[in-house]
């Protein structure tokens, strides 16, 4: 095996339909030396999560057409993508988003008032274990 095909980045799966919360997530992110993908919408995630499984996916909970608790709980169900770490990133943050959440099978749950640093130290922590659950 070659050397730099274990140097290869890693993928992440943002998932989010605001704008402006997607390019502050590329920008950080591929700073960072991520390859990102990004779904607007729950069944494009789904979708881009089955065709190639991401290393990590950053999941929105307020999405359209599946909110990201479907997205996860859809995806915890399949092989392929049950143990991709999902790191919830949303508006939500009550008590009750964040356990819903982490019993649906998110590995992680921050709020989006998370500085863009953190984040990314929490996607290179999540990363590194692989799917240990993490609370925020």
């Amino acid at each position: 095996m070659r050397a730099d095909i274990c140097l290869m980045p890693k993928r992440i799966l943002i998932a989010d339909d605001e704008p402006d919360a997607v390019q502050l997530l590329e920008f950080y992110l591929q700073r960072a030396g991520f390859e990102l993908a990004v779904a607007t919408d729950g069944e494009q995630a789904v979708q881009l999560a089955r065709e190639t499984p991401p290393d990590l996916i950053v999941l929105d909970l307020l999405l359209p057409k599946l909110d990201g608790f479907e997205v996860c709980k859809a995806l915890r169900g399949e092989p392929r993508t049950a143990r991709v770490p999902v790191l919830m990133l949303t508006a939500f943050s009550s008590a009750e988003a964040c356990e819903t959440g982490l019993e649906l099978g998110a590995d992680d749950y921050l709020v989006k008032a998370s500085s863009p640093r953190e984040i990314v130290a929490r996607i290179n922590k999540l990363l590194e274990r692989g799917t240990t659950s993490v609370v925020a």
